[in-house]
């Protein structure tokens, strides 16, 4: 992931009531030692895949490497995916998304 913002693959999960993303960043290459990187993710849903809003859950890192954090969803629309802001330069990750029924 290099900085700025972007959004994963979305996922269409309409029969499973619960989701849970699992987050673990690898590695992180600041592009100013002076400045931490910063990675925010937010949840988002949606009714059809195509307009998106934030579900209100998310996690955030700065700027250490071999962290893992997750995030509990239920209750959403059909569609689930993943929104990031990224302050700094690369950050390397590792995204799961288990679905349960």
């Amino acid at each position: 992931m290099l900085g700025g913002q972007i959004c994963h693959r979305a996922v269409r999960s309409g029969l499973e009531p619960r989701g849970d993303f699992f987050v673990r960043i690898l590695r992180v290459e600041p592009a100013n030692s002076h400045y931490p990187i910063q990675v925010d993710l937010r949840v988002q849903v949606s009714p059809d895949g195509i307009h998106w809003c934030d579900e209100g859950s998310g996690m955030s890192f700065s700027g250490k490497q071999d962290t893992q954090s997750f995030v509990r969803v239920s209750h959403y629309g059909g569609w689930l995916r993943l929104a990031e802001k990224i302050i700094g330069d690369r950050v390397w990750a590792l995204v799961h998304l288990a679905l349960k029924a």
